[in-house]
This record gives C-alpha cells, structure tokens and sequence, in this order.
C-alpha cells in the first residue's frame, strides 16, 4: 500500500522546533504550551516564536489564533503549502535560527524555490548560531534530501539584533530519503572559529579562544588537522556586541559534531569557556560514538518522520527536546513509531523509526 500525500494537518509536526515542547490535543489543532516549571519560560512571551508561528502560518495558508505573549492556548489550522519570498523581522536579538527551523522543512514541500530574508540575532543564548545551521543542520538535512543555502548579511548580536541572513530553501524532488548513521568513524579534521564584534574591547579574546581550542582539540585528536581561524568582525556587517566561537569536527563516516558558545563579561574566562564546551560536552559526546551531536538530535526527528523508509541513527541519550519532539511527531503521525534501543555502553542508542513518505504538496 502506497503512503498518502502528506496531510495539511501533519504540517503541524513540522512546528516542533530546538528546545521547545508542545502538548497536541484533539491530534494536534489545538496545543498548551508549558509552563514556567516545565520549559524555563513560556514560548509565546517571546518574539521568535510567535513571529515563526506567523511565518508557518502565512507559507501554510494557515488560521493561527492566540498567538500572542503569555498565550496558554494556541489554535493552528494549516492548509497547503506555497513556495515564494518571505520576509520576518524578530526585532530583537531573538534567534533567526529558530526561525529557520520552522520554516525550512515546511518551505522542503512546496512545488517552488522559496527565499526568506530573516532579520534578529545570528548569535544568541538559548539557540543555535547561524553557523551551526549552515555547516551541520544543512549538512544533515541534505542526507535526507531537503537542500537549503544560508547566506548572512550582517550578523546581530544582543540586546540590538538587527542581523540579516538570507535563506533559499529547494523544493524537494521526490520523498524524502531514510539516513542510516550508525558508524562515527574516526575523528579527520577539525575547523572552527572564534571573534569578537561591537564593543568587545580586544581582538585578544578571540585569539584566546581559538589558541585555547587549538590546544585542548589536539590533545584529544594527535595528528588530526586543526584549522581554527580567529577575528575582529567590521563595524559595518554587525550590530551589538559579542565575542563567541565554533569548533567543527568531521570524520571518516561522514558525521559532523560540533560545540559553540557566547561569551560573557559576567561568565568563564575565555580560556575556561572553551574548555569546558570542548571537555564537558564535545569529548563526551565523541566517546560515546554517537553520529550526531546533542542539539542536532531533536532536529533529525523532523525528517525521520516523513521519510519513505526507515532511519537509524546512533546518538546519545535522548535530550527532553528530542524526548518532546517525538512526543509530537506521533501524536501527529500515528503511523509513525519511534524506537530507541540502548547500546551496551550505555552511552549512546539507537534511534530509528520507519517515515511516512510524505510527498511535496
């Protein structure tokens, strides 16, 4: 029996975005967003989320109601999705990457190229930098067929935002294809960066942090090239001032890890910083032989879904937001059944599920 195209009310899985829980009711037109105690903060208090709820609605053709801050109660009724330019505006510094996350897997399915020019923080806390969605998200994505290009314009930073980056998704050819990572392989090469921007005072906190990533990486890696590059950004391609760094490892299966972070004048030293991302939380995850890293885990739940076949991925134990995304994905897909199967090691799983084949509307 041949999978049905995909649903307009399936559309609403591809809402589940980083770090973020909903809880469907009646399969998934009407979803309660958590409380302070079970997320941290509520999702519609901030403008990144109510502006990609708006985005989804507007490619969608959708009726979205109560979106607005401090929301308990939000209404999304899809129907089919179009291709064409799209423009969003966070007025803060809140992330754009979020946004992206909302909008790339649903602009995957439309019969055209799309373009969205996205305006807020290309760097921000509590989110992935623009970077990580141009060299893993993208990276990932591509395996299973979905192909978009990032283009930054100006980066923006807290508290100004202010940052432009320029989006152009394809539209898928064909179903989406299942991805089977199950190897890590063996650590090759290793890239990455590290600058400052605005009112930073020294180029030397950069150079900090990529001298110190240099060092710890090649203790862990002898032998494995290293090339991490280090900068002041032009006044005129920033807004607001930071200093943070990405390191970016690639190995021989074809797996991407990375780990990346924002400095802070009240937070770790520089060199402190780098450590402990790199000791704390990279090495780990490297040990355990996991083909992703932790904040690409719940994004690979998305595809996995809708794929036409079955995904198995090895990773490490599954974060709350990819707990929470598979939650959603088979309240919303009740074909859809993800399993996980612990390794002997204990540090690491795999996580598989058999997609619906869903085809481009």
């Amino acid at each position: 029996m041949s999978p049905k195209p995909i649903s307009s009310r399936s559309f609403c899985l591809l809402l589940v975005r980083w770090g973020r829980r909903s809880f469907s009711s009646e399969f998934g037109s009407v979803s309660r967003w958590p409380n302070s105690q079970e997320c941290g903060c509520l999702i519609c208090s901030v403008n990144q989320h109510m502006l990609g709820l708006q985005l989804a609605a507007k490619i969608c053709n959708g009726r979205l109601e109560g979106c607005f801050a401090n929301s308990m109660n939000v209404s999304f009724d899809p129907q089919s999705v179009e291709g064409g330019e799209y423009e969003c505006d966070v007025k803060t510094a809140g992330s754009v990457a979020l946004v992206m996350q909302v909008c790339i897997p649903i602009l995957a399915f439309a019969k055209t190229k799309s373009v969205v020019s996205l305006c807020g923080g290309t760097n921000a806390d509590f989110a992935p930098p623009i970077d990580y969605m141009i060299d893993v998200t993208a990276f990932y994505y591509r395996k299973f067929g979905i192909s978009f290009r990032t283009e930054i314009r100006e980066r923006g930073y807290y508290p100004r935002g202010g940052g432009l980056v320029h989006v152009s998704v394809d539209p898928i050819s064909d179903k989406l294809s299942p991805v089977t990572l199950t190897d890590m392989g063996q650590v090759v090469k290793i890239t990455g960066s590290a600058f400052v921007a605005g009112k930073v005072p020294t180029k030397q906190v950069a150079d900090i942090m990529g001298s110190a990533g240099h060092e710890i990486l090649n203790i862990h890696f002898p032998g494995v090239p290293i090339d991490i590059k280090t900068f002041r950004a032009p006044d005129n391609s920033c807004h607001g001032s930071a200093s943070a760094f990405m390191f970016l490892v690639e190995t021989s299966t074809g797996c991407r890890l990375a780990v990346s972070r924002l400095g802070s004048s009240r937070g770790p030293s520089a060199h402190d910083l780098v450590a402990d991302a790199i000791n704390l939380e990279l090495i780990p995850c490297i040990d355990s032989g996991a083909c992703c890293d932790n904040f690409m885990q719940d994004q690979l739940i998305l595809p996995m879904a809708l794929a036409h076949g079955t995904s198995v991925i090895r990773t490490t134990p599954l974060t709350l937001h990819t707990q929470s995304a598979i939650y959603v994905a088979e309240q919303l897909l009740p074909s859809v059944k993800f399993n996980v199967e612990t390794l002997p090691d204990q540090k690491s799983v795999l996580l598989s599920c058999t997609g619906v084949g869903a085809e481009p509307q």
